[in-house]
Protein backbone atom coordinates (compact mmCIF):
# COMPACT_ATOMS: atom_id res chain seq x y z
CA UNK A 1 0.00 0.00 0.00
CA UNK A 2 1.02 3.89 -0.48
CA UNK A 3 1.54 5.87 1.98
CA UNK A 4 -2.06 7.42 1.77
CA UNK A 5 -3.45 4.31 2.91
CA UNK A 6 -6.49 4.30 1.66
CA UNK A 7 -5.97 0.33 0.36
CA UNK A 8 -4.60 -0.44 3.84
CA UNK A 9 -7.49 -2.36 5.23
CA UNK A 10 -8.68 -4.15 2.06
CA UNK A 11 -5.07 -5.44 1.43
CA UNK A 12 -5.33 -6.64 5.12
CA UNK A 13 -8.24 -8.01 4.64
CA UNK A 14 -6.46 -10.26 1.45
CA UNK A 15 -3.18 -11.33 3.62
CA UNK A 16 -5.88 -12.48 6.29
CA UNK A 17 -7.56 -14.43 3.84
CA UNK A 18 -4.77 -16.02 2.00
CA UNK A 19 -2.36 -16.63 5.71
CA UNK A 20 -5.85 -17.95 6.64
CA UNK A 21 -5.80 -20.48 3.41
CA UNK A 22 -2.64 -21.58 3.81
CA UNK A 23 -2.87 -22.01 7.70
CA UNK A 24 -6.22 -24.65 6.80
CA UNK A 25 -4.49 -26.14 4.46
CA UNK A 26 -1.19 -26.37 6.43
CA UNK A 27 -3.41 -27.81 9.49
CA UNK A 28 -5.02 -30.46 6.88
CA UNK A 29 -1.53 -31.63 5.60
CA UNK A 30 -0.20 -31.86 9.46
CA UNK A 31 -3.69 -33.83 10.17
CA UNK A 32 -2.91 -36.42 7.29
CA UNK A 33 0.94 -37.29 8.53
CA UNK A 34 -0.71 -37.34 12.17
CA UNK A 35 -3.24 -40.06 10.60
CA UNK A 36 -0.19 -41.62 9.00
CA UNK A 37 1.87 -42.05 12.19
CA UNK A 38 -0.66 -43.72 13.74
CA UNK A 39 -1.43 -46.23 10.94
CA UNK A 40 2.89 -47.00 11.13
CA UNK A 41 2.42 -47.28 15.39
CA UNK A 42 -0.61 -49.17 14.86
CA UNK A 43 1.37 -51.47 12.69
CA UNK A 44 4.28 -52.32 14.57
CA UNK A 45 2.13 -52.37 18.04
CA UNK A 46 1.97 -55.98 17.99
CA UNK A 47 6.12 -56.37 18.21
CA UNK A 48 5.81 -53.81 21.39
CA UNK A 49 2.82 -55.63 22.75
CA UNK A 50 4.78 -59.62 22.05
CA UNK A 51 6.76 -58.60 25.27
CA UNK A 52 4.06 -56.81 27.23
CA UNK A 53 4.53 -53.20 26.39
CA UNK A 54 2.96 -50.72 24.12
CA UNK A 55 3.55 -47.88 21.76
CA UNK A 56 1.31 -44.05 21.81
CA UNK A 57 1.78 -41.56 19.53
CA UNK A 58 2.20 -38.32 21.61
CA UNK A 59 3.29 -35.13 19.26
CA UNK A 60 4.63 -35.15 15.83
CA UNK A 61 6.96 -31.75 15.26
CA UNK A 62 8.25 -31.30 12.13
CA UNK A 63 10.65 -34.32 11.82
CA UNK A 64 10.46 -35.22 15.90
CA UNK A 65 8.04 -37.68 16.98
CA UNK A 66 7.78 -38.32 19.98
CA UNK A 67 5.91 -41.36 22.04
CA UNK A 68 4.76 -42.98 24.62
CA UNK A 69 6.61 -46.65 25.81
CA UNK A 70 4.10 -48.45 28.80
CA UNK A 71 4.60 -51.51 29.86
CA UNK A 72 7.54 -53.53 29.63
CA UNK A 73 8.92 -50.92 27.10
CA UNK A 74 9.16 -48.29 29.34
CA UNK A 75 12.94 -48.05 30.18
CA UNK A 76 13.67 -51.47 28.25
CA UNK A 77 17.43 -51.63 27.08
CA UNK A 78 16.11 -52.80 23.42
CA UNK A 79 13.66 -49.89 23.40
CA UNK A 80 15.79 -47.54 21.11
CA UNK A 81 16.41 -50.58 18.91
CA UNK A 82 12.67 -51.38 18.89
CA UNK A 83 12.05 -47.45 17.86
CA UNK A 84 14.58 -47.86 15.30
CA UNK A 85 12.03 -50.41 13.28
CA UNK A 86 9.24 -47.46 13.82
CA UNK A 87 11.84 -45.02 12.76
CA UNK A 88 12.21 -46.99 9.77
CA UNK A 89 8.72 -47.44 8.89
CA UNK A 90 7.70 -43.65 9.28
CA UNK A 91 10.44 -42.43 6.62
CA UNK A 92 8.13 -43.30 3.71
CA UNK A 93 5.71 -40.70 5.15
CA UNK A 94 7.57 -37.91 5.54
CA UNK A 95 9.77 -38.51 3.01
CA UNK A 96 13.41 -37.92 4.84
CA UNK A 97 14.90 -39.11 8.13
CA UNK A 98 12.66 -38.64 11.21
CA UNK A 99 13.55 -38.88 15.04
CA UNK A 100 11.56 -40.96 17.27
CA UNK A 101 12.05 -40.10 20.80
CA UNK A 102 10.50 -41.74 23.66
CA UNK A 103 8.23 -39.12 25.83
CA UNK A 104 11.12 -39.53 28.73
CA UNK A 105 14.00 -38.37 26.97
CA UNK A 106 12.01 -35.21 26.04
CA UNK A 107 11.43 -34.74 29.66
CA UNK A 108 15.12 -35.53 30.76
CA UNK A 109 16.73 -32.78 28.19
CA UNK A 110 14.52 -29.91 30.02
Amino acid sequence: GGSCATCHERLEGVLARVNGEAIVARNAQADAVVAAVEKAIDAVRPVFRLDGGDVQLVDVDGDVVTVRLSGTCAGCEMAPATLMGLRESLIPIFGRSVRVVPETAIGAMV
